[in-house]
Formats: structure tokens, C-alpha cells, sequence
């Protein structure tokens, strides 16, 4: 295609049969045209999303899940297919995690439709109540084909897609990839649209030849109160100067018959009129309104039977994965009767979703004219197979010997020969069965006396003998069939299954030899190669995929430096009801541990060879909330850190920071109160910690950290404001800190930010595999204790070591099989002298033997 080609928007958004100006569940972005803008080289995306279950605002939360869509999406790394992967997976995390904080009768499930448009290309991310029409040339198919979120009743033995997000951790979302040109139609729809709304009807509503003509009719023909949909039209770039082209496509709709006339409707400045989408991601808007046109209408809305899948099952923050059969691709015949075949002035409809041109190449692969539909090979495979390009090898040669055919050739040829004489037997058989049936020719001869009885005779015994003969040969006509049927099938199957892994080992030891960032795109293609294998064989074992994702997560090991952790041992966990620990301090042999949930402070001390905890004493529960000490009682606990000596402070002592005061904590004086100023300054300090005998205290809400200096009675003297004056600083979003001298803050977003004497310090995070996705805690020391950072990374389930000027040094996983799965990492603590790593995850207490480098 020697003309670049983009999309004209068009926006279908109806609430309670009114039309609405905006959509919040619909996103379009252009890609960003400047280079090193995020997001470039990414394509155009556009984004529908659904949200079902019982919630105050649907549309707040169905915008959210768009927007975190989009933004994960264009932050992602690697390739088209592996950032449409993380972006679903981003906004299944945002669902699940609200579910598990909520009763069973209040959860929600959510879809998503996802469409990247890259000149011809258009990739395809599919997932829960939702769905994907693709008219293209004379074709016109349904994504999903079958789906217990779109379609009422499913017969038995159907296979049917049950994915939606939020119902599991992890999802597998259905990825297609299609090929485009101009007059092609492309529509994102939400269930309460697709769900009753037949492939007749689509077609006929984009059979108009523009965007703005096809949200009309798709909006009539719809009837429903409540739905919303994007059209994407393919033009050609110079016939995209506005929102609509005037050419149009050939009749879509005369194979249906359903319309007494086809008079396209005239534009009018009181029907929906889509906006050109800019670039800065803001969704898509129509202008005018339109008055309750469908207020007596409602579309089927489905009982919410997903909400069972919650109901009497554990609420782990590993939920089970779900069965390999629950991704089986539906078999090729199921999507058949979903395909419409349309005839249309083009010679040939391009290879889709299902079929393939003989060579990889589609364009250089389509028919000249004249050529007719003979001039292409279609193979017909199942519809999941459509990510990877994969020749197709046609028949042998006509010429073809016997010597020269497979053993497996030889069976067919075999068997078609027989079934070829079987129907030559049964014709046969037919045309005299049809002779003696049928009147007797008017050239017969007199009848003679006597020849009437020895004409009925015989006419009596010939037909029963053809109709056994029939009777005998149909059985074995019907069984050769099925024989040959299934042999070609299983061919075919074999076939796709062998180009995966072939395409799966291909990305593998490309991967080896491209930089960390290609690597990683590849390894997640490769990924993706070995789960649509395994989807075509389901029911079998695959040793060959095993090996080959131990050789992707070897790969992806050494390319991101990763260390795996095979002796990580539980100290303790923490069972009570409400827990919720947060906080770690190691002092020599002495360890204390903060239950942030349950407002408690719990004292641990480890044996002669440091490997495991002393039974638990008297002093093990050293503080809680209620407790009166001295002349204040224990409020909600907020963080605490070991103070040493130094400038006018002579104990080394645990400092602990609760909402009415300040405690302190030493194994030979027990717990007392301490003195400290200016606390109505503070708003909800989130971390502290000490150098030097100073105390330092994050206040994000407040947007300031404070300094305290010690004095006799505590730190009861005014406190300093950490930053020059000069120095803006923006502590929104700050989570932790750690002070080695200099002051490191961590934030939410995954930035570390580094001050020297109350100004910025240049510190740049440098080398990571992935970026940070949602950071709990950083630690550091002065350079004689501890010679690097520690970052504990919740969202990736690593810990990441870096060096003091923000290089990346290695990372930390635990191996398979541990018990700690640094799923919901809470805090760590290292001791680089000793050589441990304390880490608390998902309120468990854990000791590590830190790795040698």
C-alpha cells in the first residue's frame, strides 16, 4: 500500500436513551509525533471499556479503567503485543485489588476493547464484556465469536470466552491482528450493544460510506437505553481532512435484504457530529445533543452469575489460576457461521483473523485482476493464530509421483480413490433405482401374453436389492469422510502447533542477541507464541514448551541481572486478625517489628548463630495503642527508627513516633515518653528516620520534613525545615526516606529524589530492566555501614540494588518453590556487614542470605 491511510473517528455514547456529548469509557489517541515523546512509534489507540456490578458511579470508574489502560499502554515497554498484555493486565490489578477490599455483592467484573491502528495494521486486544467487529472488504466477523457476556444462551459443548477483568490476578486476554485498507470498518463496542446486535444490523449501519451516517444508524438499529461504541473508518491520509469522506464503500447490505431501499441519510447539524481526536488523549467528543429517542427501549441486561465465581472461595492475595481449557481457542467450525461473506467490487477480501495468503507477505500475495478467487490459498486454522506471520504450504505438485508422497499422503490418496468408487457405486445405484421408478418409455413393445406376471416378478426383487446395497455403502461413505476429515484436521493442527514453537524458539535466540530492552519485547512474544500452542492442545502434556519457558526465564534472568534467592527462611508470622506490618529495625541481635494495622510494637531477639528468633519473652508486645506511658497514652502508631548517639543525644535508643507524642524504647529502661516540638506542624507523617542524633520526620500532607535537633529532655526544641527556603519541593506523592548523609525520598511513581545539605543532588536511576511500579521502601546507611540503596519494588515482586549515584547492580526474586513470594513486600532491612536481608512481605518476617555479587 503506497498511500499512508489513518482512521476517521466516529463516538456512539446513549445513556437511559438520552445521546450523550461525551463518553467516559471511550479513549482515542493519536500517536505523539515528536520521537522521544512517550508513547511514539506506538501507533493510534483506541479504547472501550465496560464496567458491570453494583456501583454508586459507573462512569467515574469505567474512565478510570480506560485511563490506566491508555497510560500503561504508552508507559510500557517492548513490543505492540506485549504492551497491549500489560496494559489489560494494569487494568485487571486495578479491579481485582478493589475487590478483594470489598463484600462479594459489591464487586464488579469489567471488559475492554483495545484497537492500535499502525497504517495497515490493526492490533486487537480483547477481554470480558465487550466486543470487536471487523468489516472488512467482503468479510465481516465478531471478537469474540462465541462469549457468555454477549451471547444469551450457549449450547452444549460450545466453547465460550468467561475472561473478564477483575475476577483473577492474572488474565489472558484475546490478542488479534488484522490487515487494513481504505473503506474498512472498524467497531469497539461495549456488551450492552454487542450483546443484541447481529452482524445484519452492523452491517447495514456502516453501509452508509461515513463515520458520521454510520453513528446514526448504529444508534437506531441498536434500540438500546444504555450503550456506547467507537467506529474507526480507514481513509486514505489526503481523504481524512474531515470527520467524514464522501466516497463510499460497495453495498454491504443488499446480501440481506432487510432494508426495502438503501438512501443514505443527510448529515444535520442536530445529529451526533464526531470531533477530530487530537493528540493530548483526551477521549473522544461529540458536539449538539439529541433528544430521548429510545426512553420506551432496554436492552437484555444478563443476572449477574459471575458474581458465584466470587462466592465460597478463600481470599488469598494469590488467587488459583485458572485451567489451561478455559483459554482453548473455539474450533474453527463454531466461527463459520459468525463470518458473513459479502460480495464487493474488489477482486478479493484480504487475509483476516482465520486465514492466511500462501506467503507471508499479504500484499505482495493478493490477486491481479483478472485473477478471480483461485489466485490465493486460504488455511483455515483457528482464529487465536493470527499474532505470528506463518507460511502455508499449498498441496503437492500435480505432477507428483506415487514415490514421492508421505505415508500419510499415501493413506488420503488411498482413501479418496475408495470414496470416489463408493460414489460411483452409489450413483449407480440411484439411476436404476430411477429407471424402475419412473413411467416406462411410450417406445416399449406390445405386451404379450404371459410377460405381465414375469415383469412384476422381476421389478419386485431388483429395487430392494439396490436399496441394500445403498443402505450398505452410505455407513461406509459417511465413515471415509469422517476418517479423512479428521486426518486433515489433525494435519492442520499439527501443523499450527509446530509453527508456534518454531516461532516461539526463533524469538528465543533472537533475544540473545539484541540489547536488554529488545530482549525483553521478544521473550514476551515468545511467551505468547508457547500459550497459543498450548491452547491448541490442551488435554496433552508438553514437555518442549516447559523447556523452552525455563530458557525464557533463564534469558530473562541474565538480562535483567536477577538473582534468585533459594534459602529464604520465616522467622515469624503474624497471624492476628487486622495485622498489618510495616515497618522493620535491626539493632545488633535485637529486632523490633511495627503492626501498623493492629497499632503494636513487637520486640524479637535472634539465637547464638543468627538464624532464627529466641522463644518469645515477657517484653515480646513493647508498646500498643491505649497504652498509658508516663503522662501520655499510645496513640496510632506511625513509624520508628534506631537513634544512635551523637550531637547532644548520649543513649543509642528506639525511637518511636505515635499521634500524641514521642516514645522511646530501650531493652534497660523499658518504654518512656519523650519530649518533641511543634506538633501541630505535622499533618500525617508517613516515615522517619535519624542521623547523627538529629530526627527526621516525612510529612507528605504537609509538604515539608522537619529536623530536630536533641536536647536534654527529648527534642523539644523547635524544629527545622530540612530544605533551603529557595528550594521548591513537591512531597505529594513521597512514600519513604533513607539519610546516609544525604536525604533519598521515594516516591509512589517510582522516583528517588536525592538532597544534599537541603538542595537538590543530581541522581539518576539508570540501567533497570523494568521501571518501579509502586516502590514501598528504600534503605541506606553512611558509606561504613551500607555502600548501596535498596529499593523494595511491590508491583514487580523484587528487591533492586543500586549504587549511591542511582546505577542499577542487580535485583532480587526469590526462587521457585520459596515460600516468600515478595508478592506484598512491606519493608526490608539489610546488613551488608553481615551479610543478611531482613524483608517483611505479606506479614511475614523473613531472613535472606544476601547473595555475592
Amino acid at each position: 500500500m503506497t498511500a499512508e491511510i489513518t482512521t476517521v473517528i466516529g463516538q456512539l455514547s446513549i445513556r437511559e436513551g438520552v445521546w450523550r456529548q461525551n463518553a467516559p469509557n471511550q479513549v482515542a489517541v493519536r500517536e505523539p509525533k515528536a520521537a522521544d515523546a512517550p508513547g511514539a512509534g506506538k501507533g493510534d489507540l483506541f479504547i472501550v471499556t465496560e464496567i458491570q456490578g453494583n456501583v454508586d458511579n459507573r462512569d467515574a470508574m469505567e474512565q478510570k479503567l480506560a485511563q490506566a489502560i491508555r497510560d500503561s499502554y504508552y508507559l510500557a515497554r517492548g513490543s505492540i503485543t506485549a504492551s497491549l498484555r500489560r496494559a489489560i493486565q494494569a487494568g485487571n490489578d486495578l479491579l481485582y485489588h478493589r475487590n478483594l477490599k470489598v463484600e462479594v455483592e459489591d464487586r464488579v467484573v469489567g471488559g475492554a476493547v483495545i484497537v492500535v491502528s499502525c497504517q495497515e495494521d490493526a492490533f486487537v486486544g480483547q477481554i470480558g464484556p465487550t466486543a470487536f467487529f471487523a468489516v472488512l472488504g467482503d468479510h465481516v466477523r465478531r471478537y469474540p465469536a462465541r462469549s457468555v457476556w454477549l451471547d444469551e444462551a450457549m449450547g452444549p459443548g460450545q466453547e465460550e470466552d468467561a475472561s473478564a477483568l477483575g475476577l483473577r490476578k492474572i488474565v489472558e486476554p484475546t490478542l488479534q491482528h488484522v490487515r487494513v485498507e481504505p473503506e474498512d470498518m472498524l467497531v469497539l463496542a461495549d456488551s450492552r450493544l454487542a450483546g443484541q446486535l447481529p452482524l445484519s444490523d452492523l452491517v447495514h449501519a456502516v453501509d452508509s460510506g461515513d463515520v458520521k451516517t454510520a453513528i446514526k444508524e448504529l444508534g437506531e438499529v441498536a434500540k438500546a437505553k444504555n450503550c456506547s461504541a467507537l467506529i474507526l473508518e480507514v481513509v486514505e491520509m489526503a481523504a481524512a481532512a474531515g470527520p467524514f469522506k464522501l466516497a463510499t464503500p460497495s453495498k454491504l447490505s443488499d446480501i440481506f435484504n432487510r432494508r426495502s431501499h438503501a438512501v443514505p441519510v443527510d448529515p444535520s447539524p442536530e445529529s451526533p457530529w464526531p470531533e477530530p481526536v487530537e493528540a493530548d488523549g483526551e477521549p473522544v467528543q461529540a458536539n449538539g445533543e439529541r433528544a430521548a429517542v429510545f426512553a420506551h427501549t432496554s436492552i437484555l441486561q444478563k443476572s449477574m452469575h459471575w458474581l458465584d465465581r466470587f462466592k465460597g472461595q478463600p481470599e488469598p492475595d494469590e488467587p488459583p489460576e485458572p485451567p489451561a481449557a478455559e483459554f482453548e481457542p473455539p474450533p474453527l467450525e463454531e466461527f463459520e457461521e459468525d463470518t458473513v461473506m459479502i460480495p464487493t467490487k474488489r477482486p478479493m477480501a484480504r487475509p483476516y483473523e482465520g486465514e492466511k495468503w500462501s506467503t507471508p507477505h499479504h500484499k505482495s500475495n493478493r490477486p491481479e485482476a483478472g485473477h478471480g478467487p483461485g489466485a490465493y490459498i486460504p488455511n483455515p486454522v483457528a482464529p487465536q493464530s493470527t499474532l505470528l506471520e506463518r507460511e502455508y504450504a499449498g498441496d503437492a505438485n500435480d505432477d507428483e509421483t506415487a514415490s514421492d508422497r508421505s505415508p500419510l499422503q499415501t493413506i488420503v490418496y488411498g482413501l479418496g480413490s475408495g470414496l470416489l468408487m463408493l460414489v460411483l457405486l452409489i450413483s449407480n445405484a440411484f439411476k436404476g433405482l430411477f429407471r424402475l421408478v419412473l413411467p416406462a418409455s411410450s417406445q416399449q413393445k406390445p405386451r404379450q401374453a404371459g410377460m405381465q406376471a414375469q415383469a412384476e416378478n422381476s421389478s419386485s426383487s431388483v429395487p430392494w436389492k439396490l436399496l441394500r446395497n445403498i443402505a450398505i455403502a452410505i455407513p461406509i461413505l459417511v465413515a471415509i469422510i469422517v476418517g479423512i476429515s479428521y486426518i486433515q484436521k489433525g494435519r492442520l493442527r499439527d501443523a499450527e502447533y509446530n509453527d508456534f514453537l518454531t516461532a516461539a524458539q526463533s524469538k528465543i535466540e533472537q533475544a540473545r542477541e539484541v540489547d536488554s530492552s529488545a530482549a525483553l519485547g521478544l521473550m514476551a512474544e515468545a511467551e505468547n507464541s508457547l500459550t497459543q500452542a498450548e491452547q491448541i492442545k490442551p488435554d496433552e502434556e508438553h514437555p518442549e514448551i516447559t523447556a523452552m519457558r525455563q530458557q525464557i526465564a533463564a534469558e530473562t534472568d541474565r538480562v535483567g541481572h536477577v538473582q534468585r534467592l533459594d534459602a529464604v527462611q520465616q522467622l515469624r508470622q503474624y497471624t492476628d486478625a487486622g495485622t498489618q506490618t510495616s515497618s522493620i529495625v535491626v539493632e545488633g541481635v535485637e529486632i523490633y517489628i511495627m503492626d501498623k494495622g493492629n497499632d503494636r510494637i513487637y520486640h524479637h531477639s535472634l539465637d547464638n548463630e543468627g538464624v532464627s528468633l529466641l522463644p518469645d519473652g515477657e517484653t515480646v508486645l513493647i508498646a500498643a495503642k491505649g497504652q498509658q506511658v508516663d503522662n501520655i497514652q499510645v496513640g496510632e502508631l506511625l513509624d520508628m527508627t534506631w537513634m544512635p548517639t551523637g550531637g547532644n543525644r548520649q543513649t543509642s535508643d528506639l525511637v518511636v513516633l505515635n499521634s500524641t507524642g514521642l516514645l522511646e524504647y530501650s531493652t534497660n529502661w523499658g518504654l518512656a515518653s519523650s519530649m518533641l516540638a511543634a506538633t501541630d506542624a505535622l499533618k500525617l507523617p508517613v516515615a522517619v528516620d535519624s542521623y547523627f542524633g538529629n530526627f527526621y520526620v516525612l510529612d507528605p500532607q504537609a509538604n515539608v520534613l522537619l529536623r530536630y535537633l536533641p536536647t536534654v529532655d527529648g527534642y523539644n526544641a523547635p524544629p527545622q525545615n530540612y530544605f533551603a527556603a529557595n528550594v521548591p519541593v513537591d512531597l505529594s506523592n513521597a512514600v519513604d526516606l533513607a539519610i546516609d548523609g544525604a536525604v533519598y525520598v521515594l516516591y509512589q511513581d517510582g522516583r528517588i529524589a536525592k538532597f544534599q545539605g537541603g538542595q537538590p543532588a543530581e541522581f539518576n536511576v539508570t540501567g533497570l530492566d523494568v521501571p518501579f511500579n509502586n516502590p514501598v521502601a528504600i534503605f541506606t546507611k553512611p558509606d561504613e555501614d551500607v555502600q548501596h540503596i535498596y529499593v523494595a519494588d511491590a508491583g514487580n515482586h523484587r528487591i533492586v540494588q543500586l549504587n549511591k549515584d542511582g546505577s542499577f547492580v542487580r535485583q532480587f526474586k526469590p526462587s521457585a518453590g520459596e515460600a516468600a513470594s515478595f508478592a506484598n513486600l512491606q519493608n526490608i532491612y539489610v546488613d551488608e556487614i553481615g551479610g543478611k536481608m531482613f524483608v517483611l512481605d505479606s506479614n511475614n518476617l523473613y531472613l535472606v542470605k544476601l547473595p555475592t555479587e
